[in-house]
């Protein structure tokens, strides 16, 4: 493919990434982009966008301008809409491919955003963009998955997995991270753990649930990013508890619904009138029977109501928690304002230290974030973004010309220039589909519940192509917090399951550059490994790039494995001590090709016999299999599969003689179809209609389901194609 697209030039990186995406979307109907951020995910999209004949964005609307911009400057007219707006039901345009960027935010099934997405795929090319498909667990990655590949996604092997899941631009050149380690800035109120432990438990609102474990770690995280923050918690706690109280007062048993006609903001909160709501008036002394040992154990909801002795002993439990919020925030009020000052001295060293250098401070949470700015908020070229809204000494900002002053070419920072940003103060809204290229140190506020955030944080300022160093810092928490939350441990965890998540395509992206450079003849090293005679072919179909390693096990016999991590770990045990012996793409190997250097030392003897056993076998392997119905036909087929087979097989054994062989047919066009690309959404339209019990109305809704489904790959794209382009023959250290 050309290296150009519209006014872009693509690296040799990505455009290989390109072709392993084309080979994915035209294999299986989609690929997950899981390059590292600032490698040029939207450049690499943007040129599989130009091989389709129309395409759409679904993507944060922060970052609608970003793609706008970049669609307009490879010449490329693409829609656009929001992950907000289909959270709503708003429906994406029709097009031939769907890209969805930071796609991570569809991990979660159930949601409305997820299943409204899942319709849209149906039928279509989708392309996922991604630098953190798991944030929490594995079953991350096949919710995604899911979106093109359906209830095979949970079956794909580490063959399939390296295939559809391409990550190949982590070698693009990007700024050197320096890890400075931990800045003090945290201050250990004396106390404040064993109370905040000692929490009274807060009221339930929904039956068999225990509210304290959450309440404890949403107060810890808050405590952790800064005493501001935790006390902005503890705020909203108040009024929360103080609306659950009045309720209780007013004779209603407190639900979700019922919370929503209070109204919290900050530091105000709108009470609704108990008459307005038609909730009788209990008396006080109801309340007053309330004891501080009630346990509370049921409540009559059926009319909205509590009866009175559940209201009293609830009443006693909302009024033991409240009382111990109030008096942690009696305890951490002295203590805000020397935190935050400290901090911000802590930031101030650093700015002088590097005098014409920018930086940027995140935090998870708003109040930290305005805590450091109001003691930050007389120097000069502080800005401070929460939300929406901007905040600097300079003037008024937007947004869009805040992250425009910080692109590549905005130079050093000047004491003399007055609209010039030296320190930015952000919250998370500024931590995806952001280029910050001219900031060189961050600060972590805080730390957030997943490493994915932190990469994310990261990636806002260490871009491809952007050079130098960047120094990375974070703000050390309060002892007493850390070992409230144990979240190093947490963050460890979840850093080990996000690159297990990425390990296969990884191993296939590495193991490609590793047996390229392996295989040209410019570039040759001698190869010596173990006993065993290897060998491991790249080869190439319609379909891309494919990798298939043979080994001769003990009883004589060559077996062939397409696992990424296995063959790589074949290579990795390569020793460079001479010429490799490398069969050529056709015809008889040469002398030339296993003959080893006079500076190298001696190899054993490469005979024609090994190297014609070595590519029969993979030659072999390749008539049995391909990676098309490795991807696609899992060990355990998906159970509306089956019972669709099921169904139909029943139906044409009741049809007359005369119609079977047309309808079954039909049914093996549909069953071959379900078989080649059975996508989430397409998969809950095929549920609704197993359910239909009434043979013609279940025909017509089959029908409907596959409809707009695409014919089955050509039969030439399967078998048959396999072309062998290089074959690496790992000899051993002793003649076989």
């Amino acid at each position: 493919m050309t290296p150009r697209v519209g006014g872009f030039t693509l690296r040799p990186d990505q455009v290989a990434t390109v072709q392993r995406l084309l080979a994915s979307c035209r294999a299986v109907g989609g690929a997950l982009l899981a390059d590292p951020p600032g490698t040029g995910k939207t450049v690499v999209a943007l040129a599989v966008a130009a091989t389709y004949p129309s395409a759409v964005v679904c993507a944060p609307a922060a970052v609608r301008t970003h793609w706008a911009t970049l669609a307009a400057r490879a010449g490329l007219g693409i829609a656009f809409v929001s992950l907000e707006a289909v959270s709503r039901g708003a429906v994406c345009p029709p097009a031939a491919l769907l890209i969805v960027d930071e796609a991570h935010q569809l991990r979660a099934r159930h949601t409305r955003r997820y299943r409204t997405l899942a319709a849209a795929c149906i039928g279509r090319t989708v392309l996922l963009l991604s630098a953190t498909p798991v944030v929490n667990r594995l079953a991350d990655r096949t919710t995604l998955l899911a979106l093109f590949l359906g209830p095979r996604a949970a079956h794909l092997s580490s063959a399939a997995l390296g295939a559809c899941v391409i990550c190949g631009g982590a070698s693009a050149a990007r700024p050197t991270v320096i890890r400075g380690g931990t800045l003090e800035g945290a201050v250990d109120v004396p106390g404040l753990a064993t109370a905040l432990a000692a929490l009274p438990p807060p009221l339930p609102l929904t039956a068999g649930t225990a509210a304290l474990p959450l309440v404890l770690t949403t107060l810890a995280m808050a405590w952790q990013s800064s005493l501001a923050a935790l006390d902005a918690a503890l705020r909203r706690r108040v009024q929360r508890g103080e609306a659950i109280r009045d309720l209780l007062a007013a004779g209603r048993r407190p639900t979700e619904a019922a919370l929503r006609a209070w109204v919290i903001d900050g530091s105000v909160t709108q009470l609704a009138f108990a008459t307005l709501l038609g909730a009788p008036d209990a008396p006080a002394a109801v309340i007053a029977r309330g004891t501080p040992g009630t346990r509370v154990t049921r409540a009559d909801d059926r009319d909205g109501t509590g009866d009175a002795d559940w209201c009293a002993a609830a009443y006693a439990v909302v009024r033991r928690h409240l009382d111990a919020v109030l008096a942690l925030r009696d305890r951490i009020g002295p203590w805000i304002a020397g935190e935050s000052s400290l901090r911000a001295l802590v930031l101030w060293q650093r700015l002088t230290a590097e005098p014409t250098e920018r930086g940027i401070v995140f935090a998870h949470h708003r109040a930290t974030i305005e805590a450091l700015h109001a003691a930050l908020r007389t120097e000069p070229g502080v800005v401070c973004l929460t939300g929406a809204r901007v905040r600097a000494a300079a003037g008024r900002w937007s947004r869009a010309e805040v992250v425009a002053a910080l692109q590549r070419d905005a130079g050093p920072w000047r004491p003399d220039d007055p609209r010039g940003i030296r320190l930015v103060l952000a919250s998370d809204v500024l931590s995806e589909g952001i280029e910050l290229p001219a900031i060189r140190w961050l600060v972590h506020a805080d730390l957030p519940w997943t490493p994915a955030r932190l990469e994310q944080r990261l990636g806002r300022i260490r871009r491809a192509g952007s050079g130098g160093v960047i120094h990375c810092y974070r703000f050390a928490a309060p002892t007493g917090c850390a070992r409230l939350l144990r979240l190093a441990q947490r963050l460890t965890t979840k850093a080990r399951l996000r690159r297990d998540a990425v390990a296969d395509a990884g191993d296939a992206s590495l193991l490609r550059v590793r047996l390229l450079a392996l295989t040209d003849r410019s570039t040759r090293t001698a190869v010596r490994t173990g006993r065993d005679l290897r060998g491991i072919a790249l080869t190439r179909t319609v379909d891309g790039e494919r990798f298939i390693g043979v080994r001769r096990g003990a009883d004589g016999r060559w077996k062939a494995t397409d696992d990424p991590r296995r063959l790589r770990r074949w290579i990795g045990a390569v020793r460079s001590t001479g010429a490799p012996a490398i069969a050529p793409p056709t015809g008889s190997v040469s002398r030339a090709d296993i003959e080893t250097p006079a500076s190298a030392a001696p190899m054993p003897t490469m005979t024609h016999t090994a190297v014609a056993e070595v590519r029969r076998a993979l030659v072999r392997y390749l008539a049995q299999s391909t990676w098309r119905s490795t991807a696609v036909a899992p060990d355990v087929p998906p159970p509306e599969l089956v019972r669709l087979r099921q169904r139909l097989d029943a139906m044409v054994a009741r049809m007359p003689a005369l119609e079977r062989h047309a309808a079954a047919s039909q049914h093996a066009r549909w069953l071959a179809r379900a078989a080649g690309r059975l996508e989430t959404g397409r998969t809950g339209r095929l549920r609704a209609a197993l359910l239909v019990r009434e043979d013609a109305l279940f025909l017509r809704a089959i029908s409907d389901v596959f409809e707009d489904e695409a014919p089955p790959p050509a039969a030439s794209s399967r078998a048959g194609t396999a072309r062998l382009i290089a074959t690496l023959v790992l000899v051993p250290t002793e003649p076989v």
